[in-house]
């Protein structure tokens, strides 16, 4: 079992972001990314998480060229991936979306709303027109119940405890902020930050995490807690499988290169299995005599 200080969120959500940005709708960033590569050692770039909890499922390809895609590839360029379960050989091809950032670049977003079953291995395969491929194989951690989160508002204090969970991969609270400044208020942007470290085992299988929001917020925006407004809270907790790679002593600086972190066999990137809760508010909530207690939410 990995350490329930395992640090993953800050350092991969920043170099690796394609792999909750794009799968985790609650959480938004923008990436800045680069298809170039200075060898013909790998023809594709490839992130995606098998999340056993989400409705959809999403793989982000990225053709790995001498330049970076500044315009649309041509329509007749195509990219198929597949993804099979091992367990019966079931095959499901994922469909397409071409994705624009900001007009830099682009990238392929290939999705499947086909459930993805817990406690499986799933193998993950891309192939171009020509047919140069890559793949990934990659295995689901069986589900999670519900989290128990207890939170008190303007306080920005809580705690949050999980069961049933051998490896804890992700557990981040999402903040939507406006900054008072000079009787003005800036536009609203996002904060998100990471609790692993203050995550530990309270029972085997079962994670005891606490929550202290306004110092960490203070840190991240550079910005007193006076001049900060909270719009929105909401929090991601994720586990992962036995084969979810071990980032804590990754830097920044090793997690962009190819070799590192990587499962994908003839090309570069990450995919791996996950279960999720996602877009879980952060509230409070009391019980008849007004005391604070955990609260329930719809799955």
């Amino acid at each position: 079992m990995k350490s329930a200080t395992f640090y993953y969120s800050k350092t991969f959500l920043t170099n690796a972001c394609l792999l909750l940005c794009t799968l985790l709708a609650v959480l938004s960033c923008e990436t800045d990314f680069s298809a170039l590569q200075e060898n013909d050692t790998y023809r594709f770039s490839v992130y995606g998480l098998l999340d056993v909890n989400a409705d959809t499922q999403w793989v982000r390809v990225i053709p790995i060229q001498d330049k970076v895609l500044v315009e649309a590839p041509e329509l007749n360029e195509k990219i198929e991936v597949t993804l099979t379960r091992e367990s019966d050989g079931k095959m499901i091809s994922l469909h397409d979306s071409l994705f624009s950032y900001s007009s830099l670049a682009y990238a392929w977003n290939f999705w499947t709303t086909e459930p993805i079953l817990p406690e499986e291995t799933y193998t993950l395969r891309v192939e171009s027109q020509e047919g140069e491929s890559c793949y990934a194989v990659a295995t689901t951690p069986k589900n999670i119940p519900k989290p128990k989160i207890t939170y008190q508002t303007g306080e920005e204090k809580g705690s949050i405890e999980v069961s049933g969970i051998e490896d804890l991969a992700v557990v981040e609270t999402t903040f939507i902020l406006q900054v008072v400044e000079h009787n003005r208020l800036s536009a609203e942007f996002p904060v998100s930050l990471s609790h692993l470290e203050t995550a530990y085992v309270s029972t085997p299988g079962s994670y005891y995490i606490d929550i202290d929001a306004w110092p960490m917020l203070e840190a991240e925006t550079i910005t007193s807690r006076e001049k900060l407004i909270i719009r929105e809270r909401s929090v991601v907790v994720a586990s992962a499988s036995e084969d979810w790679p071990d980032l804590a002593d990754i830097d920044e600086q090793q997690l962009a290169l190819p070799e590192v972190a990587t499962n994908v066999v003839n090309g570069t990137g990450l995919v791996a299995g996950i279960a999720s809760w996602r877009g879980v508010p952060l509230k409070s909530c009391f019980d008849g005599a007004g005391n604070l207690i955990a609260c329930e939410f719809e799955e």
